[in-house]
């Protein structure tokens, strides 16, 4: 495929626009000429499609502490030997060439990192020497500037990494690097990325220049936002995760994130999931489950461990999601019968509903329902009380409307029709609650069990 630069300006007083260097006119090959390959970094082997792309800015975020730079690093590994990345996706197998631009490490911290990586992954020497490592954590460097007038530019360490860069590659017969790694973003970024998309998107012109001198592809290591740490379990990553302004998603090509797994308990463990949150040049991959070792080394579960986490992250279904609110319900139910005892035993003389209400906090469908609980709990129980209950029991599989929070409770039967002329004077059945509501200005409800502890229920 060729294309051509636009004709020269023409000649006199007429002035040359700014952008005429940059144009470039539609010719008949463009539509005419089957397309070349796209070239990838990175190739996702469960699919043999492009993961990463060659050239360009992605990002690659997530909260602290779930081995973003260890990830990274094994990376530029990864490039110098030509091999495969987290077990998953491969380099064209040629070695290639990296640079680490450190804004928080310095040069002892990356030996130390890439020593443990290379020991147990068994990378060789060999592919370490084709990186190259810029600590930079005790130097200003600013990739972005703003001037008198409010206009962001080119910051004078945006101009002398690439200077750097242009002298390496000269040194090394003009070969490319492939993979630039800077650690992490807002350390060399110059200018405030959380909210201004001015700034942000400066910033992200700034990395792409530096993938045109570098030749190969910029990783922004970069931090998500507050709310996305929110730690709960079967959570997936997204796009908007990304801390700061908006331009930080969408300008680079793709966004790469690794999040925390926690346990039922909210307890991070030991594993790690990467996801693709967005891709412009790639097809989109599946996300690739990996655990951490005691250093931060990442590792690729075996196919049983793969296949039990998927099988755990897959949202339950409707009977499942019934079972779990039956048992919370009665979790519940039997906490407001314990809160109802607790009343009695303390010897509380007044409308036990009201009591109830204010305890738990609740409606009085629900204080009434704790109530009737306990009596028929005590009508069933052996002994004197026992003798005298005849009030149906409580049985599972049996609904009442959903209560306050969505879950469902179980509810009696029913109490039977009382036949007319024997029904206690002022008395109407509750319906489900299995209580008696007293006539209005009786001032409270007396249980059937003839103990006074039900008094103003």
């Amino acid at each position: 495929m060729t294309s051509e630069k636009a004709s020269a300006a023409p000649t006199g007083d007429a002035a040359v626009p700014k952008l005429l260097s940059r144009l470039v006119s539609v010719t008949a090959d463009w539509i005419d000429e089957p397309l070349p390959p796209r070239e990838h970094l990175l190739t996702d082997v469960r699919t043999g499609k492009g993961a990463v792309d060659k050239t360009g800015v992605w990002m690659f975020s997530g909260p602290g502490g779930v081995s973003k730079s260890y990830a990274s690093m094994e990376l530029t590994l990864v490039v110098g030997s030509g091999g495969r990345w987290l077990g998953t996706f491969d380099t064209s197998g040629k070695p290639g060439r990296a640079m680490l631009i450190l804004a928080e490490d310095d040069a002892e911290d990356a030996r130390r990192r890439l020593k443990y990586i290379a020991d147990k992954k068994r990378y060789s020497a060999a592919a370490a020497e084709r990186i190259d490592v810029l600590p930079i954590q005790d130097e200003f460097v600013s990739l972005v500037s703003m001037d008198r007038s409010g206009t962001y530019t080119e910051g004078e360490g945006l101009v002398a990494l690439r200077e750097l860069i242009a002298y390496q590659r000269e040194r090394h017969g003009g070969d490319a690097y492939d993979l630039v790694v800077i650690d992490p973003c807002a350390s060399v970024a110059g200018v405030s990325l959380d909210k201004d998309s001015a700034a942000a998107t400066a910033f992200v012109v700034a990395l792409n220049s530096i993938s045109k001198a570098a030749g190969g592809l910029v990783l922004g290591i970069h931090h998500t936002n507050k709310s996305s740490r929110e730690v709960r379990p079967g959570r997936r990553a997204r796009a908007t995760d990304n801390r700061g302004s908006t331009a930080l998603t969408d300008r680079p090509r793709g966004v790469i994130q690794l999040e925390p797994v926690v346990d039922a308990n909210l307890e991070r463990t030991n594993r790690v999931v990467l996801s693709l949150t967005k891709e412009n040049h790639v097809a989109p991959w599946k996300d690739v489950v990996l655990q951490r070792d005691e250093n931060g080394v990442l590792f690729p579960l075996d196919e049983v461990d793969r296949a039990q986490f998927e099988a755990g992250r897959k949202k339950p279904d409707a009977d499942q999601k019934q079972a779990a609110r039956d048992a919370r319900a009665r979790d519940r139910m039997a906490a407001d019968a314990k809160v109802v005892r607790q009343i009695i035993k303390e010897g509380f003389t007044g409308k036990l509903r009201d009591a109830v209400r204010a305890r738990i906090g609740c409606g009085a469908e629900r204080a009434d329902f704790a109530i009737a609980r306990v009596r028929d709990e005590d009508a069933s129980a052996p002994g004197p009380r026992g003798a005298s209950s005849e009030a149906p029991e409580v049985t599972q599989g049996t609904t009442v409307p959903p209560s306050q929070d969505g879950d469902s409770v179980p509810r009696r039967p029913p109490t039977p029709p009382v036949p007319r002329g024997t029904e206690a004077p002022g008395a109407v059945p509750l319906g489900a609650f299995g209580a008696s509501k007293a006539p209005q200005g009786t001032g409270g409800t007396r249980g059937t069990n003839g103990g006074s502890a039900y008094e103003g229920a």
